[in-house]
């Protein structure tokens, strides 16, 4: 599975890159208000850093996953299901972003 669909399946299975999201974007935009008036970025801006954020998040849940996953050469999307769905990665992924503050 690539980061792509990695993803695509965290988005369409748990709240996990939402909650994420949110808590960049919260970040950001603290981080934005903090600047002096006329530095401040606009929100396309800070969309960008956001979704830079969640980039980075993803390749590295990616990266962890990868390394753990037994590959399945005629079923490459199953055994990474099947590891996720083994090792509760949703549960714990979302339950991590819920604790998770930035600084």
């Amino acid at each position: 599975m690539n980061k792509k669909e990695l993803e695509e399946y965290i988005n369409n299975n748990s709240r996990t890159i939402e909650i994420f999201s949110e808590k960049a974007l919260e970040y950001q935009t603290g981080k934005n208000n903090d600047r002096p008036k006329k530095k401040r970025w606009g929100e396309v801006k800070i969309s960008r850093a956001v979704d830079g954020m969640i980039n980075t998040f993803m390749e590295n849940v990616h990266d962890k996953i990868k390394t753990q996953v037994k590959r399945n050469e005629f079923e490459p999307q199953r055994s990474w299901i099947d590891f996720i769905t083994k090792n509760n990665v949703l549960d714990e992924l979302e339950e991590s972003v819920i604790e998770m503050e930035f600084e």
